[in-house]
């Protein structure tokens, strides 16, 4: 398991912080990501990191201490952000339960860190007490659905989890769903889908029902999702194996291996620009394996546009790139737009590979914009039924919209502006191809097999 919120470095510790890695791993508890909420904790938590292999940091401003964040502190932290170790941005968010500071300097501190989030292409760590409709109208409007993140110890009702499940967001969960008198929380946990929740601690503070009054720590993870798997009515080891998957998409924990940005596939140079998707599909090999064609794609951190042009030295080289990873390639639609703009320029065929659902992700029309640079564009049908696609595809969208009829459209929408479209399925035992090749006709555009079970 993975904690994903633990303040390690906090004085609590200072007598026995070895002592408590130590039972950590023992009980189950692989990978720590301990949570900056000042400059001086992250500078502390980066230290930590180094020290541990096995512990990893967010960097950021707690809303507590929003005064704090001034232009010299922002470039601190940027230069911070370059660690390795530095897996997202955070804890960052309004805190209007215990004002310590003003809302208009809390929201000032909460759109900066966004904005380094942006600039660093890392994900960030939400705090969000007493603030659920400011949380979501800032995330709204800084794009946020582009990097993504958790909503720590998540307290927000069922209109909350529905909007951020939407923009892509994580739910991690800690001890304060084993409390007696959580019933609404647990009400929401009910609903909301196993593959977006995360586990974690929040320790030293917050400790599950059991051990309340003392100093809670990692170990005490295993209480949360037992809690969790009792309230979904799923097995123990089921919580365990999606809140890891889930933590090491998100974060990136765990990498060795170096992971790559570009890969090639007969004479296509491939981008794997993110490895979050809008889709958790069960076909898909990510689940399995971080390798395709021998490439690990498991990101260690999603790539800026210094990063690409760095990797992609001669485009010429290639018949075509294209924009295809192990996650979604439109969530990252302003990397996209930047880096084709400079390849069109050279002269170069452009394809993107999507689960089309690019305008529910950005909440607007975006084809246009990729017709500017974009030569092809695939998309993956994968069923013949709107119900099929719903139980193998398990779309973040799901409670929203008709996602089958969305991406209807979005293939009409394509075929108006970009010169080739092509829908695929794959041969799942469910899906009728035959049917799917129907629909292909049926919307004019062209269509292509996958093999179920075969990635590239």
């Amino acid at each position: 398991m993975i904690d994903t919120h633990i303040h390690l470095e906090d004085k609590k510790y200072d007598s026995d912080r070895e002592d408590v890695i130590r039972r950590a791993k023992e009980s189950g508890v692989d990978y720590l990501v301990n949570i900056g909420t000042c400059l001086e904790s992250s500078i502390q938590s980066i230290a930590l990191s180094e020290k541990y292999e096995n512990i990893y940091t967010t960097i950021g401003v707690h809303p507590h201490y929003a005064n704090t964040m001034s232009e010299e502190t922002y470039d601190k932290f940027f230069a911070l952000g370059k660690n390795p170790k530095v897996v997202a941005i955070g804890e960052t968010g309004l805190d209007y339960y215990r004002s310590t500071t003003s809302k208009e300097a809390q929201e000032k501190n909460f759109r900066a860190q966004i904005k380094l989030a942006h600039k660093l292409a890392l994900p960030i760590v939400v705090h969000d007490r007493d603030a659920h409709n400011d949380v979501l109208r800032i995330l709204k409007e800084e794009n946020a659905q582009e990097i993504g993140g958790v909503l720590h110890c998540f307290s927000g009702n069922e209109m909350m989890m529905k909007e951020c499940l939407d923009m892509g967001f994580y739910f991690s969960i800690g001890g304060t769903i084993t409390y007696p008198n959580s019933v609404k929380l647990q009400s929401t946990i009910k609903l909301l889908p196993i593959y977006r929740i995360i586990l974690e601690t929040d320790a030293p503070y917050l400790p599950p029902q059991s051990k309340r009054g003392m100093r809670n720590e990692p170990s005490y993870i295993v209480e949360v999702a037992q809690k969790i798997a009792e309230l979904k009515n799923i097995e123990l080891a089921e919580v365990e194996h999606w809140t890891t998957i889930n933590a090491k998409y998100l974060f990136r924990v765990g990498v060795e291996e170096a992971s790559k940005i570009s890969y090639k596939i007969r004479n296509s140079l491939y981008l794997n620009i993110t490895n979050r998707c809008s889709n958790t599909c069960t076909f898909c090999a990510r689940y399995n394996s971080d390798f395709v064609r021998g490439h690990n794609l498991r990101l260690k951190r999603e790539p800026t546009i210094e990063d690409i042009m760095n990797e992609v030295k001669n485009p010429n080289d290639y018949d075509e790139i294209v924009y295809c990873g192990y996650g979604e390639p439109l969530i990252r639609l302003n990397l996209i737009l930047e880096s084709a703009k400079i390849f069109k320029a050279k002269g170069i065929r452009l394809r993107i590979n999507t689960n089309g659902h690019g305008n529910m992700i950005h909440n607007r029309n975006i084809v246009p914009e990729l017709a500017r640079y974009i030569d092809t564009i695939s998309i993956s049908l994968n069923t013949d039924t709107a119900d099929k696609y719903d139980k193998l595809c398990q779309s973040q969208f799901a409670q929203s919209v008709s996602i089958y009829d969305e991406m209807k459209k979005f293939i009409l929408e394509c075929k108006k502006h970009i010169p080739k479209v092509v829908v695929t399925a794959v041969d799942a035992p469910s899906v009728d191809i035959e049917q799917c090749k129907n629909i292909a006709k049926e919307l004019a555009v062209d269509f292509k097999q996958r093999t179920y079970g075969i990635v590239g």
